[in-house]
């Protein structure tokens, strides 16, 4: 049996956290978003725009590194049957039914759409849904659940690779892959297959979720699955944590340069001119892989042990997740509307917003089983048994 890792724990309740904090942040920066004050600050855009270039790769590279300790105590059947439960059914359940349409209808009220008031436009929701012949197939404003889909589809097409990786010849690829990428700097070699991700797909699928974007993604479960799949990395990862972080924040200040100085169109970039294309996919690989280098290696080196906060807020990070910016974009809708500056504001919206969806998950979703299984939790019974299983 795989010990398990507390580090890939702590880090994931983190990153939840930040998340949090990022969307809280929306409400008040420079980018338009669902609901919007009448005030925007800079600061909360910086804020915004760091967190932007790592968090949704994190999240899916955790997921890859989940997969690493899943396979090794299931099949590939109970494996997808276990995402299916955890992704799926929160997402087309309680995130349909629930929590998408007040997102909807905010977005809606405030860009311009006549509903005589959020509430009423809830029933607007059903309204704009539709089928398609390709995935996700069921078509409708998926607000930040569309990151569910994403996980579930990802795990789909990458399962082929993670099993073929448990055969001999697969593990031989594995193994020249570790060798490679654990060295002194290593990890920094990830960027290539991001890199060329990035190049090859960016000028062409534009905005958000994309199928640029995909393949990122995917790419990023991959690296988390080689990751977690030697014990080296952790050396590998402590030691290129300093030059991660440096690298991280250069990043930015270069994403800064294209995007204010140059006027670099990111949402409709083109493969034209190629010289600033391909500078600024660089750039972007390089930001995002340099932050998650020193998350990780600070994170093995500070965020190893089982804390007491480690076993329950792992246990609450789905749920936390799921119901988290329905949650900011009810209370903003009525903080916005007051007369204080935006530091009150944001600390009564992220105050607020925290003490309801705590409430929400200790109260109605924590002690009752078929309420966890519609978020995609273990039953109690389960969970118990599992106590002492790698992270899933």
């Amino acid at each position: 049996m795989k010990t398990r890792r507390y580090d890939i724990d702590n880090i994931r309740i983190l990153a939840t956290l930040t998340i949090f904090l990022f969307h809280n942040a929306r409400l008040f920066d420079t980018l338009d978003w669902h609901v919007k004050n009448f005030r925007t600050a800079v600061p909360c855009t910086i804020f915004v725009g760091i967190i932007d270039a790592w968090v949704m790769p994190l999240f899916f590279l955790l997921s890859g590194m989940a997969a690493w300790y899943s396979l090794s105590r299931r099949t590939w059947l109970e494996f997808l049957r276990e995402r299916a439960l955890r992704l799926l059914l929160p997402l087309y359940t309680v995130g349909v039914v629930l929590l998408l349409p007040p997102q909807f209808a905010l977005d809606g009220v405030t860009h311009g759409m006549s509903f005589g008031g959020w509430l009423n436009g809830c029933a607007g929701f059903f309204e704009h849904s539709a089928l398609g012949a390709l995935p996700p197939f069921v078509y409708f404003f998926n607000g930040h659940l569309w990151f569910l889909w994403f996980l579930f589809y990802i795990s789909l097409v990458t399962l082929p690779v993670f099993l073929w990786m448990g055969t001999g010849g697969g593990d031989r690829v594995r193994k020249r892959i570790v060798t490679a990428c654990s060295g002194r700097f290593g990890p920094f070699l990830f960027v290539v297959p991001l890199f060329a991700a990035l190049m090859g797909l960016s000028g062409h699928f534009h905005g958000e979720h994309s199928w640029a974007d995909f393949v990122y993604f995917a790419l990023y479960s991959f690296v988390g699955y080689i990751l977690a799949s030697d014990k080296r990395f952790v050396p590998a990862l402590q030691s290129c944590a300093k030059w991660g972080l440096l690298i991280g924040a250069l990043g930015f200040g270069a994403e800064g340069h294209f995007i204010l100085k140059m006027g670099y169109a990111t949402n409709t970039q083109s493969f034209t001119p190629l010289l600033p294309y391909t500078l600024f996919q660089l750039t972007m690989s390089l930001q995002t892989l340099g932050w998650i280098i020193a998350i990780l290696g600070y994170g093995s080196k500070f965020l190893s042990g089982k804390y007491r906060w480690t076993v329950p807020g792992n246990e609450a990070v789905l749920p936390f997740y799921i119901l988290h910016q329905t949650v900011i974009l009810v209370v903003g809708w009525y903080v916005v509307q007051l007369d204080w500056g935006i530091p009150a504001k944001y600390a009564l919206n992220a105050a607020t917003s925290f003490a309801l969806i705590l409430a929400a998950y200790l109260v109605l979703i924590r002690p009752f089983n078929p309420v966890r299984f519609l978020f995609g939790m273990h039953s109690k019974k389960k969970l118990f048994q599992n106590r002492v299983m790698p992270v899933s």
